[in-house]
């Protein structure tokens, strides 16, 4: 859904009354107000629907490109709420997981924060942005509870898939085709699917805002 952000009001799914603890997941991997992260308004109006059907534990997650602390973003965003736990993914416990596409192309399991594999729920909210000439929307907004860009290039280095892609121009570009399709597949498999470690996957359900 794409929603303005000052009119914003959440009419939480009858599932979350049963929800004993939800996960929000918003973009503010930097310290820039709304445009750029998902504002303190939008975030409140969520937090405050759960609360009207749901006595669930209400957590907030997010990591930074470069694998630096999140709580000082948190702050200069006002992500300050009362009875919600902020959690930085860097310091999450890392949860192997299978893929659950038939046939994974690239990487047949990735890693996701085990704080994940125990909510119930788990909404992505993000603002509406272009990066690039493409849309860059709430799938790809869950991109950021993943390992780190240099994590996964150090994997993808041992398959031998970490060689850059040339551009139009013949220079050598940072993100090849195997980053965008990686990219795609995990968001989107995580989107969909909550795993349980490397064997069973339950499907959970999940908002996307």
């Amino acid at each position: 859904m794409i929603l303005d952000a000052e009119g914003f009001v959440f009419e939480p799914p009858p599932v979350i009354s049963r929800a004993r603890r939800v996960l929000i997941k918003p973009s503010a991997a930097y310290p820039t107000p709304y445009p750029v992260s998902t504002s303190r308004e939008m975030l409140s109006a969520i937090i405050e629907g759960i609360r009207q059907v749901s006595d669930a534990d209400i957590l907030i997650l997010e990591g930074t490109p470069d694998g630096e602390p999140v709580y000082p973003i948190y702050q200069s965003l006002g992500y300050n709420f009362p009875r919600v736990l902020t959690l930085d993914v860097r310091d999450c416990i890392w949860v192997e997981v299978d893929n659950p596409l038939p046939k994974p192309l690239i990487v047949p399991t990735f890693w996701v924060p085990n704080v994940i594999l125990s909510c119930d729920y788990l909404i992505t909210v993000a603002p509406l942005k272009v990066i690039e000439g493409r849309g860059h929307l709430s799938i790809a907004n869950l991109l950021s509870v993943l390992p780190s860009s240099t994590s996964i290039l150090r994997c993808l280095s041992t398959w031998g898939l970490s060689k850059p892609a040339r551009s139009s121009s013949g220079k050598r570009t940072r993100r090849g085709a195997w980053w965008n399709n990686a990219a795609e597949f995990s968001s989107a498999s995580l989107m969909k699917w909550t795993a349980k470690p490397r064997r069973h996957w339950g499907l959970r359900p999940i908002t996307s805002i």
